[in-house]
């Protein structure tokens, strides 16, 4: 069964997000009030979809939600956000605008850079933290970054790789992690 979806205007930028529990209507947020509440960040170049799985196991006993960042996924824009920083104002703008209580943060790779930045600067408002494949810091070299700007571009096909996975991952989870592509 798909996780129910709905989208809110952030600083102007439409953001879609997966969430646990009921749908609500259109303009009403969701209802998060189970159990502890888990915001997941998802990685450069992908969205929500990552945390599926996550986001379902969460939803059993807790309430969680993910969001598109800027530029990823349904949200809107065709270009990410200039630097981690500017990602983790944005996600702080997302708590603010659906009036989040406390969370567990949750963030993979860039995701959990976004994470560690907004955990530093506002505390009070995670309860845990947990970051999955990830640096405090990213440098890439320009010729990736030129790289990757050809791929969004539609100019260079975009490599898939299993080297990331364990030999022992599932036929079904590759297929999907493509996909996800």
């Amino acid at each position: 069964m798909p996780l129910p979806s709905k989208y809110v205007t952030v600083d102007g930028t439409a953001v879609h997000y997966l969430h646990t529990g009921p749908t609500t209507l259109p303009d009403a947020p969701p209802a998060l009030e189970r159990g502890r509440l888990f915001l997941l960040v998802h990685a450069a170049g992908s969205n929500a979809g990552l945390w599926r799985r996550q986001l379902e196991a969460a939803g059993r006993d807790h309430s969680a939600l993910a969001p598109d960042l800027p530029g990823h996924g349904r949200s809107s824009g065709i270009e990410g956000l200039p630097t981690v920083e500017a990602y983790a104002d944005f996600v702080l703008a997302f708590v603010r605008t659906l009036r989040l209580r406390p969370f567990v943060l949750v963030g993979r790779s860039m995701g959990g850079a976004v994470a560690l930045a907004l955990a530093a600067g506002h505390p009070e408002l995670v309860q845990g933290l947990v970051l999955v494949c990830t640096a405090a810091r990213f440098a890439l070299a320009p010729e990736t970054i030129a790289g990757c700007r050809d791929v969004m571009r539609g100019r260079l096909p975009q490599q898939f790789t299993t080297e990331a996975f364990s030999p022992a991952t599932g036929m079904e989870i590759l297929r999907e992690a493509w996909t996800e592509q």
